[in-house]
């Protein structure tokens, strides 16, 4: 399978579109949710995506350490599917009765059950999250592991931050908490920027959204604009005379060959004027286009 960055180069190569830049999504994540603070004084990024869970791990000012794991939100819901029901399904019943930390109520005399679209199922809440509790577990397990073999697990002064579509589920924040005995855990708010968005995207528990933002907000070049090359100065045309009378006095220096030469020079001096800034516009344009070719390769490079 081929990475995304190759896939877009082999897209823009066909449309004939240059690429202006690539970003890393972790990357812009954290400048999105992240304060200064938090990542001079240490702290952790857990993005809990579908398929991938991403650990960024900062101190000083500095990326200490970045590790992506084969797990998110569709581990747990392909292993719901194991109850006899299809993925939306599960990913149904994940998101209305999912809880990391699930316990009965002691109080109440019927087990909580809930019920399936498809075929009008009854199955048990306990036995749902069990399922759940178990995956969820072994996701933040594998997290807890990845900071350890970062070195700064005793370092991160600000805490865990997470993010992400899977962090909504009920008590992960507290299986993360129990298993990494850090106290300090908060979900990602808003990005600092000024979001211009309605609010059902710009709401606190969107926070799978924190990656789309931060990417929004790196993107300061427009694309769309079209430069045009600086335009030579025209020359300034030679004031028109009006149209001499018809009775007028006769010139003495009229049929003067020296005067007619001197003419004739300064004429074709004014022409060679004219082609010298001509060419000088145009080597001025081409060193302005070698420039900005320079510049494309030197970002892409960086």
């Amino acid at each position: 399978m081929l990475p995304y960055a190759r896939i877009w180069s082999i897209a823009s190569n066909r449309q004939k579109i240059d690429i202006a830049d690539q970003l890393i999504a972790p990357l812009v994540t954290a400048n999105a949710v992240l304060t200064e603070s938090e990542r001079r004084s240490g702290c952790a990024l857990i993005d809990f995506g579908a398929d991938t869970t991403t650990i960024s791990v900062y101190k000083n000012n500095i990326l200490r350490f970045l590790t992506v794991l084969p797990l998110g939100g569709n581990s747990i819901t392909r292993d719901i599917t194991t109850l006899q029901m299809e993925e939306e399904e599960a990913e149904r019943l994940k998101k209305a009765y999912g809880d990391a930390l699930y316990e009965e109520d002691p109080e109440q005399e019927e087990e909580a059950t809930c019920k399936l679209e498809d075929d009008n199922r009854i199955i048990k809440v306990a036995d749902l999250n069990n399922i759940i509790e178990a995956r969820a577990e072994e996701i933040v397990a594998n997290v807890w592991n990845q900071i350890q073999l970062s070195g700064y697990e005793d370092k991160l002064l600000a805490g865990l931050i997470l993010t992400g579509g899977a962090a909504n589920l009920k008590n992960l924040d507290e299986t993360l908490r129990k298993r990494s005995k850090i106290e300090k855990i908060r979900m990602a708010k808003l990005p600092r920027n000024t979001v211009h968005a309605p609010q059902q995207y710009t709401k606190k528990k969107t926070v799978h959204r924190t990656t789309l933002f931060g990417l929004l907000f790196e993107g300061n070049q427009n694309c769309c604009l079209t430069e045009t090359a600086p335009q030579a100065a025209a020359p300034v045309p030679p004031v028109s005379k009006p149209e001499p009378e018809v009775h007028r006095t006769a010139d003495i220096f009229e049929d003067d060959q020296e005067l007619k030469e001197q003419a004739r020079l300064a004429r074709l001096k004014k022409e060679e004027e004219e082609r010298e800034a001509k060419l000088a516009a145009k080597e001025a344009e081409k060193l302005r286009k070698q420039k900005e070719k320079e510049e494309k390769e030197r970002r892409k490079r960086e």
